[in-house]
């Protein structure tokens, strides 16, 4: 997966169902860029991080 591919599941899930309160995922670079915390960040969502590793 790359990050434009994750914006965009992001972007159709939030126009199909809105904003969620928060978003958990793991630590891969799709998830930490600028672009998609940029997005999050946008829609008051918070954002959630499990531990490498788990």
């Amino acid at each position: 997966m790359d990050t434009h591919f994750c914006i965009e599941a992001l972007e159709e899930a939030i126009q199909c169902y809105g904003a969620p309160d928060m978003c958990n995922s793991d630590q891969d670079s799709q998830f930490t860029s600028t672009e998609f915390t940029q997005k999050l960040l946008e829609q008051n969502v918070r954002i959630s991080m499990d531990d490498k590793g788990r």
